[in-house]
């Protein structure tokens, strides 16, 4: 990685030598390399600009972003003091100074840090919009606060709020696609940086592999659309050595694949398109016992649990350090794989933040594989959800202009600068790296049933546990859960809509 690094940068710095080279010609011949070059640029860029007005002028006004810091999961996602040389930690900095010059304000932050259950957070926001509070102009919270805005319309319809383009790509299309109506009080994406942070991903050991004979390119297999369930299985199925001779799994064993946490498991309910509930024009069905849903479990209860090439998979907490190591957040990384003992690793993206530094030897990223080649597309997922919300008691146009300028600002700022600090390689559309970053990126998807677990009791947990736990008869499961699921389905359907 350091080998490929300065190369790079000797390639940058011979590029800006030859640059120089060519300055040296007539005043008429420079500047209309600098024009060519100018074009090329912004026909280029991979970015997409905003279409907020090219002034906008708020003399001075303070702006408040209230971050709900789950875990001390999303602080530093917003806030850095100031510039210390840190290349995220400056991107972040410049982007709010940015922001300020930008629309003429003054942008601060609240940090509210809460851990699990989220009830005071939501009392507390809650309770402030009651009381007419317009102390903040934007939320970024763990919390959908879905069950609080069908008591009481504590958030706008930002599908309706000035300045916000729901269209654009820093914002998740699933969410719009997945709520009752046409009001969105809620979104992800770009404006939180644990959007990506927190998504689903597997590191791959491209030495290891080798070294098991595996020569398949699995970003080819991602890009051609083969990247299945049955070819990850195939291939993982390999890797296990009984490296001490004891027979037993132990850490001094080398895997196929490794998990950070039982929690990583959840991650292949969307990805395999196992759905907990579909949208109609009439209202929510429940599709979580059906055939798909059976096969993909019993696939990956097999897999997890019958194949000695399977790591054993712990909680996420602190009571096996010699199989996990903490990655921020309250998520954890697989210590086998930053040791170079497993071939591959279902993680978060955030887990490179500590992989990387830590490696000496080929690492790469791919998504969560599809069910079957018939799929359409991957999907990918999050740990850990950033909402962005506007208070009904805020200024919707000051709002709507604050949250629109920091999530374009995000998109092409510091987007590009977590992945080149994480994956520490340069950021490019067409490097290896880069492309699977901007798949999974944009493949995060969302089920309703997951939209509204607090009504359903989480039912994506009921996965993860009937693979983890080896649970058979999930069929039986959906049945003893449908009646209730659907019915709570039915009556946020009905209170929605009603006239």
């Amino acid at each position: 990685m350091k080998k490929l690094t300065i190369l790079c940068l000797l390639i940058a710095l011979l590029t800006s030598m030859s640059s120089c080279t060519e300055t040296v010609e007539t005043p008429e011949t420079t500047a209309d390399t600098a024009a060519d070059t100018a074009v090329s640029v912004e026909e280029t860029s991979p970015y997409v600009e905003d279409d907020l007005p090219e002034t906008m002028d708020y003399n001075g006004r303070t702006a408040t972003f209230y971050i709900g810091d789950y875990m001390n999961a999303f602080w530093n996602d917003f806030y850095a003091e100031a510039s210390n040389g840190e290349r995220l930690n400056d991107a972040i900095f410049e982007s709010i100074q940015a922001v300020n010059e930008r629309l003429n304000v003054s942008l601060t932050h609240i940090q509210d840090t809460f851990n699990w259950p989220v009830t005071d957070h939501t009392n507390r926001i809650t309770n402030l919009i009651m009381a007419g509070d317009n102390s903040f102009d934007v939320l970024f919270s763990v919390n959908n606060f879905v069950g609080e805005q069908l008591t009481s319309p504590y958030f706008v319809n930002l599908a309706e709020t000035p300045h916000v383009d729901l269209t654009k790509p820093w914002y998740n299309q699933s969410i719009p696609e997945a709520l009752p109506n046409e009001d969105v009080w809620f979104i992800i994406g770009d404006a939180g940086l644990g959007n990506v942070k927190h998504t689903f991903c597997v590191f791959f050991n491209s030495d290891l592999l080798a070294a098991n004979g595996i020569d398949t390119d699995l970003y080819a297999m991602v890009d051609d659309g083969t990247w299945t369930l049955d070819a990850f299985s195939e291939i993982i199925v390999q890797g296990y050595v009984d490296a001490n001779g004891d027979t037993e799994q132990d850490p001094d064993d080398i895997y196929g694949l490794t998990f950070g946490d039982a929690n990583k498991i959840t991650g292949f309910y969307p990805a395999l398109d196992v759905k907990i509930a579909s949208l109609s024009d009439s209202g929510y069905t429940l599709e979580y016992g059906n055939e798909r849903a059976v096969n993909a479990i019993d696939t990956l209860r097999a897999l997890v649990n019958e194949n000695t090439s399977v790591a054993p998979i712990f909680a996420n907490n602190a009571d096996h350090p010699e199989w996990q190591i903490p990655t921020g957040g309250g998520n954890y990384g697989s210590i086998n794989f930053i040791a170079g003992k497993s071939m591959m690793s279902c993680s978060l993206i955030c887990d490179a933040a500590t992989i990387m530094p830590e490696i000496d030897f080929g690492c790469g990223i791919v998504p969560y594989p599809k069910y079957d080649e018939s799929q359409k597309n991957y999907q990918s997922f999050l740990q850990r959800s950033c909402y962005s919300l506007i208070p009904s008691t805020a200024d919707t146009d000051f709002s709507g202009a604050l949250l629109e300028a920091w999530s374009s600002q995000a998109y092409r700022v510091i987007m590009p600068e977590y992945f080149e600090t994480a994956l520490k390689t340069r950021y490019s559309q067409d490097n290896d790296m880069g492309r699977m970053f901007d798949r999974i990126r944009s493949s995060i998807t969302y089920d309703p049933g997951e939209i509204f677990a607090s009504f359903l009791g989480t039912p994506s947990g009921l996965f993860r546990d009937a693979v983890w736990q080896n649970k058979a008869n999930w069929s039986s499961t959906i049945k003893s859960n449908e009646t209730k699921w659907q019915s709570s389905l039915d009556d946020l359907w009905n209170t929605v809509n009603a006239d």
